[in-house]
């Protein structure tokens, strides 16, 4: 078969531009080859002010998949933040929560109920590091895998994207040439893709900056922690969003739009793919989280920390194209999976 290399559409979050320098999927499919990623370590740094939820915390830490080329301060970060969410327990921001419920389609907003959500919609993990990422079709007819990459760097300001989407396009262009299931190479592990939920995502070299700090003896920067562990949680349903939506609607990933010019939107994002034209795109999906979690920084948080919020929910907010009510709102149903498929016996095909 032929397949030409070629740079994948990320959905990526761009990140706002906002003061923080100071202030107080598994499936029953076979591999290819090898075995399936160990699970994350359960050892975890928190410090939300409340007992957090081992059962989430556990099954968090289970299902995501990291691969082995991620730096391992990052990984340390991404703990921390899944132990923000396990630890969050605040059920004093009703209005918030119902605002949520409703645009995330579940019925009680909890830790739990919102975890699952992420899980259901992420996976696999990768650093954005400019390698190509490394996939390989299947051509059932033909009892072969051929083996193939695609380029899915991101741009300067990227703080994360969602490859998923892209690589489900890619799977429907070459279906028409025999292709009938894909798999992903992950941690030199080939593992079945089977839709855009099968949660593809890449951390970008700005989902982090040199104000982040792992550093629990400072007790008085306990409350930025807190807040920039709120802003990479709600980049990560940010992106889950991206795992959602179906062709027929239209809303295939949810994909973003270039901003116009408008009083409302920044400069900096104008000319960008970094608006939505869906009222429950991935940037409001961003932005309700951090409203919702805000109670975790109660006691915690300095008024200016707050600001911080507060500045991020406005800025993403200030990108959505529509009124953020529910006649706007896109079908998030999800494309329909395809079928698991056994390659043991087939050959595989390098890459050309």
């Amino acid at each position: 078969m032929r397949y030409n290399r070629q740079r994948l559409l990320t959905l990526a979050v761009v990140i706002p531009i906002w003061g923080c320098g100071s202030g107080g999927g598994g499936t029953d499919a076979t591999p290819v080859t090898g075995s399936p990623a160990p699970a994350v370590s359960t050892e975890v740094t928190t410090e939300t002010g409340s007992e957090v939820n081992t059962t989430v915390l556990t099954n968090m830490l289970n299902h995501f998949q990291v691969t082995s080329s991620m730096d391992a301060e990052i990984l340390k970060f991404i703990r921390y933040d899944f132990g923000t969410l396990a630890g969050w327990t605040d059920t004093t921001r009703t209005q918030a929560f119902a605002q949520l419920a409703n645009l995330y389609g579940i019925t009680d907003v909890n830790s739990s109920t919102l975890s699952q959500w992420l899980m259901e919609r992420i996976t696999y993990i990768y650093p954005d590091d400019g390698k190509n990422l490394q996939f390989a079709f299947i051509v059932p007819a033909e009892n072969r895998v051929y083996q193939a990459s695609v380029k899915t760097a991101s741009g300067e300001g990227v703080a994360a994207s969602n490859v998923g989407g892209g690589l489900y396009s890619i799977y429907l262009d070459q279906h028409r040439s025999g292709v009938d299931g894909m798999l992903l190479n992950f941690n030199q592990t080939y593992v079945p893709f089977l839709s855009p939920r099968t949660g593809v995502m890449q951390i970008g070299p700005n989902f982090f900056d040199q104000t982040d700090s792992l550093d629990t003896s400072n007790i008085a920067r306990r409350g930025f922690r807190t807040v920039k562990s709120l802003y990479r949680l709600s980049v990560l349903f940010h992106e889950a969003r991206h795992s959602d939506g179906n062709l027929q609607a239209g809303t295939l990933s949810f994909a973003h739009l270039i901003c116009p010019v408008s009083e409302k939107i920044a400069d900096e994002y104008v000319g960008l793919p970094a608006c939505d034209e869906k009222a429950n795109g991935a940037y409001n999906i961003g932005a309700q989280i951090l409203t919702a979690m805000e109670g975790i920084c109660d006691s915690i948080c300095s008024q200016r920390e707050l600001s911080i919020i507060e500045a991020i929910h406005l800025d993403v907010l200030s990108r959505l194209l529509i009124d953020d009510t529910v006649a706007n709102y896109g079908d998030p149903s999800p494309e329909t999976s395809l079928r698991p498929i056994d390659t043991r016996t087939y050959q595989i095909v390098p890459e050309q």
